[in-house]
């Protein structure tokens, strides 16, 4: 990935609305390489709403860290990748086997989860979320210094 190509991936990151001649002219590129450039970082993107769960009707977000019982971990795993309320599961290594996030729009829903939670758990930490600080925000710099970093990012040609 070279820095202009770079640079459109950044901009796209920061405003996914811009279009091509203000992305042309904010990068100093002509407005067909800018065209060119989005049209091949197609593969790399993915379009997402991020909702805003308070507002969707959801006030109660938690964070929990499972570790589970003795072969309990697959029925674990297909609760928690069944369940409605959760909105992000991960699997992780020590000292828990997942992490998840789930959102609520009652305390008795939340007190259920949790509950049912408990027939799989060795031991679990509830972590209420207060608020949301930086969410989907990661981008690494490049920089003439490490310019070596991105040579592992592959731009398809032409789809």
């Amino acid at each position: 990935m070279n820095k202009k190509q770079y640079g459109v991936l950044a901009e796209m990151r920061k405003n996914s609305r811009i279009t091509y001649s203000a992305l042309a002219k904010k990068l100093r590129i002509p407005l067909s390489t800018a065209i060119e450039y989005e049209r091949s970082l197609r593969g790399m993107k993915r379009d997402v709403m991020m909702p805003h769960f308070e507002k969707a009707g959801f006030p109660l977000r938690i964070f929990i860290a499972i570790t589970c019982r003795d072969r309990m971990r697959d029925a674990c795993t297909e609760f928690i990748t069944g369940h409605p309320s959760v909105n992000t599961a991960y699997r992780t290594n020590e000292p828990c086997d997942f992490f998840v996030d789930a959102v609520f729009k009652t305390l008795t829903g939340m007190q259920d989860f949790i509950d049912s939670i408990e027939k799989y758990a060795k031991s679990k930490k509830v972590q209420f979320v207060i608020s949301v600080l930086k969410i989907e925000a990661f981008f690494p710099e490049m920089t003439d210094e490490n310019p070596e970093d991105f040579r592992h990012v592959r731009i398809p040609k032409r789809f």
